[in-house]
């Protein structure tokens, strides 16, 4: 089995962030390792999409900045580990509150793209992702 990172079709990274793939709203932790750190530092996923994410963290990472993210959503046997580059810094722009970073999968393997593709079918179960739900 193949287990090098690679970027599916699907995950072309722009040049400027756009917004191409629904975003699912949620709350999870995360970690980014840092190359320069040489450990996970922590984060919280606010948001997912097939193509990046929203993070934030009191951890400060400048537009470029590069790293590998694992998230391991409730309930799933592996997490979904991937490259990613930031695109944006600044607030969410769902709540515009929310300080954080937007970032862009750069790589990911068959097996975490499955996990993340899974993680949309089933529109998660999170705490999080319930509530908003049944508020909205």
């Amino acid at each position: 089995m193949d287990t090098a990172l690679r970027q599916p079709p699907e995950m072309a990274t722009p040049d400027v962030e756009r917004r191409r793939t629904r975003r699912l709203r949620l709350q999870l932790p995360a970690a980014v390792f840092l190359r320069g750190a040489m450990r996970y530092v922590p984060f919280i996923l606010r948001d997912i999409s097939m193509t990046g994410a929203f993070l934030s963290s009191e951890i400060e990472l400048g537009a470029g900045d590069r790293f590998v993210l694992s998230i391991r959503p409730p309930g799933t046997a592996c997490p979904i580990v991937a490259q990613a580059r930031v695109v944006r810094v600044g607030t969410d722009q769902a709540t515009r509150s929310e300080p954080g970073l937007g970032v862009v999968f750069t790589g990911m393997s068959p097996e975490s793209y499955a996990v993340l593709a899974g993680l949309w079918r089933s529109g998660t179960r999170t705490p999080v992702a319930a509530r908003q739900r049944s508020a909205g």
